[in-house]
């Protein structure tokens, strides 16, 4: 019975740290905005999924480079995205990433972190990523920077994610 009751504290408890998608009232920008670790779930709450859905329901994916893209080492590569609910550019480029990784299918290890007007959250040390636009998408391969896409693609978030990863 006590390892029971053990397993039960010690999960409410990760559950209260760990929460993720959390809203608060953005006052520059006047609006409820997201802030810390987000997920796809957050971005489809009722604050932000009519632009959320709109741009990941109208972007069509570059099929063929996504094909080269699967014909890379695709193994250990972890992603950190830098993003803002109140940002125009987040509002296009994270819906159609999210679309282009579910195509793409492959075990990333995705951290999406919304940031609020003063480019912080309250989960970590954004500073020391670096970010001065947002989104901000990082790429990781064992633990070693490979590359990143800042605000907006050179060429399209393929295209820029295949350039990284080869």
């Amino acid at each position: 019975m006590k390892p029971i009751l053990f397993l039960l504290l010690s999960f409410s408890f990760f559950i209260s740290f760990s929460q993720v998608n959390l809203e608060t009232e953005d006052s520059k920008h006047n609006q409820i905005i997201l802030v810390g670790q987000i997920d796809r779930f957050g971005l489809e709450m009722d604050n932000y999924k009519d632009w959320f859905n709109m741009e990941y329901d109208s972007y069509n994916v570059d099929s063929i480079t996504i094909a080269s893209i699967l014909k890379k080492k695709l193994k250990k590569i972890k992603i950190v995205v830098f993003m803002a609910t109140w940002c125009g550019d987040s509002h296009e480029q994270v819906p159609r990433f999210y679309k282009i990784l579910e195509k793409i299918n492959s075990n990333f290890v995705l951290k999406v972190y919304a940031l609020d007007e003063h480019k912080s959250c309250p989960e970590i040390d954004v500073a020391s990523y670096n970010i001065e636009r947002v989104p901000t998408f990082i790429f990781y391969k064992k633990n070693k920077e490979i590359g990143r896409i800042t605000e907006m693609p050179n060429v399209s978030l393929e295209k820029d994610m295949l350039k990284i990863l080869l």
